[in-house]
């Protein structure tokens, strides 16, 4: 199974580089001699920024497919959902009909 893994992300003011680790069967198609990075145009405090944050350009040019990116969010609600729901109850007057004199 083709598989790659992010070992280390280093950063130099505007200039990120990735080094990462691939399975066997992607050694014909990537060549180590060349280094993943991401240079951007004005100098910016990465040391602010968590990890997290700076894998993202490597993420979306490793070839996971765009959609998996574009519904990790509604996914992450759902689970995160799941999990919170188990205690709340249903509203007290759930069925009745609402009566303003009640009030």
């Amino acid at each position: 199974m083709s598989k790659i893994s992010l070992k280390s992300i280093r950063v130099n003011k505007n200039y990120i580089e990735y080094e990462y680790d691939k399975s066997e069967d992607l050694m014909d198609y990537i060549d180590d001699n060349i280094p993943f990075f991401v240079e951007y145009q004005t100098d910016i405090n990465f040391k602010e920024v968590p990890n997290s944050i700076l894998a993202i350009p490597f993420l979306l040019n490793s070839g996971v497919p765009g959609v998996v990116f574009k519904i990790f969010p509604y996914v992450a609600t759902l689970i995160l959902l799941a999990f919170t729901s188990k205690n709340s109850a249903a509203p007290k007057a759930a069925g009745e009909p609402f009566d303003k004199a009640k009030r």
